[in-house]
């Protein structure tokens, strides 16, 4: 069974945040999901804190992979090598890496490089020149 945790960032100190507990109960009645963090004993809402959610997977150094994060992926030879981002697709209702620079194939499936030499090198907030984007 795939644990199910979060991790949020907090766009006001500029860093990565582990969550420590989910409230839906004011959803229910129109307002937003809050959030409230190990470093933190307030709730927040997730505007305010992006979610990203944890794959269930671990990339070649046992680091914890989330949504978010930008990987490496090193193939046979230098133009097979992928680099991206991952995130879910509610399309295929898995997780895929994005914006990987593969002409062929604009996204491909996180499940694919499970066993192969997967690497975080950084993520979407703290690295966005690893993608060579300027927005998010």
């Amino acid at each position: 069974m795939r644990t199910i945790k979060f991790r949020a960032w907090d766009n006001e100190n500029n860093q990565m945040l582990d969550v420590q507990e989910l409230n839906f109960e004011d959803c229910f009645y129109g307002g937003e999901m809050q959030i409230k963090t190990t470093m933190y004993n307030d709730y927040f809402d997730c505007r305010e804190m992006p979610l990203m959610q944890y794959t269930g997977l671990h990339d070649k150094n046992g680091k914890e992979m989330y949504e978010g994060d930008i990987v490496f992926i090193k193939g046979d030879t230098e133009l097979l090598d992928i680099k991206g981002k991952i995130e879910y697709s509610d399309t295929f209702v898995q997780f895929i890496i994005t914006n990987t620079g593969n002409i062929i194939n604009e996204a491909e499936p996180l499940r694919d490089y499970e066993d192969k030499d997967i690497e975080v090198i950084g993520n979407v907030f703290e690295n966005k020149e690893l993608l060579n984007e300027t927005n998010r």
